[in-house]
């Protein structure tokens, strides 16, 4: 019945226009809708509906483009802090999105298209494919878990965690760099390509690990093996006094060198502050 005047008990999560009822969200939470209709001289009509204003994105399927408002159940792009569930394969288009976490549901892929970077705050849970292409990101704030999905790179990107890591899943090792960037950390066993040790604190191999690209100390902290093998294929960049390879709770520290190369490798190990190199080499039978 035309007539009558929309409002919002709590403005801070949906505002109405008066009006025409059009409700812009502008929070988290519920608020009750009413619609009054004068009836004078006996008491006002009303009706109420309970609106609750969620976080959580889900992918609609209608479109493949991450910026694209089809995209998305709703109608919305994630915005800040959103927490994203990616039900449909999906590109990031954009520059640049941060959200609070990210789900990927099994035998979906999430493509970060080259150039784009996408940060989650919160948790990321990858259940099917994070594809990140070309020298795109992915900058893991959060707890990371890819049990029984995907981590695919197709060129040089960038893969930056920075809270505890439960595991890669099946991690292509043919190219792009995996950045450890958090406090202290355990570094699950795998094969990388690159490997980066950055952030505030020492990094820990969780189990036997091999880098098939370059391993890279970017901040001054060590990385501890734990009683676990290293296997490298190069000399490690960035090392010193500061950013070495030890033993940890091992009073033994195990790094294997695996190259046809003839350049001499020289692997930075000792102990905290001090370190010492050794210089494999191979050398031609006579």
């Amino acid at each position: 019945d035309a007539g009558g005047t929309w409002s919002s008990a709590n403005p801070s999560v949906a505002t109405i226009d008066p009006s025409s009822g059009v409700v812009n969200a502008g929070g988290i939470g519920t608020a009750i809708i009413t619609y009054t209709k004068s009836a004078s001289p006996c008491a006002d009509a009303t009706a109420t509906i309970i609106l609750t204003v969620s976080n959580t994105f889900v992918t609609s399927g209608a479109n493949s483009n991450w910026s694209n408002t089809s995209a998305w159940g709703g109608g919305v792009v994630p915005h800040t802090t959103g927490d994203v569930s990616v039900s449909h394969d999906i590109n990031v288009d954009v520059i640049t999105n941060t959200l609070g976490s990210l789900t990927i549901d099994a035998s979906k892929t999430l493509t970060i298209n080259a150039g784009q970077t996408l940060t989650a705050t919160n948790t990321t849970d990858i259940n099917g494919t994070l594809l990140i292409a070309g020298t795109a990101k992915y900058d893991a704030n959060g707890t990371f878990d890819a049990t029984g999905g995907n981590v695919t790179f197709s060129g040089s990107g960038r893969l930056e965690l920075g809270g505890t890591v439960t595991s890669l899943g099946t991690l292509n090792s043919g190219t792009g760099t995996v950045e450890y960037d958090g406090f202290t950390q355990q570094i699950p066993a795998d094969v990388y390509f690159n490997l980066e040790i950055d952030g505030a604190g020492e990094k820990t191999l969780f189990g036997n690990t091999s880098v098939n690209g370059t391993l890279t100390f970017s901040s001054d902290y060590d990385l501890v093996t734990d009683g676990h093998e290293l296997t490298i294929t190069q000399t490690p960049s960035g090392y010193s006094d500061d950013r070495l390879i030890r033993g940890g709770s091992s009073s033994s520290v195990t790094v294997k060198y695996n190259s046809s190369s003839t350049n001499p490798c020289f692997i930075p190990f000792g102990v905290e502050d001090s370190l010492r190199t050794i210089a494999i080499e191979l050398v031609p039978p006579l």
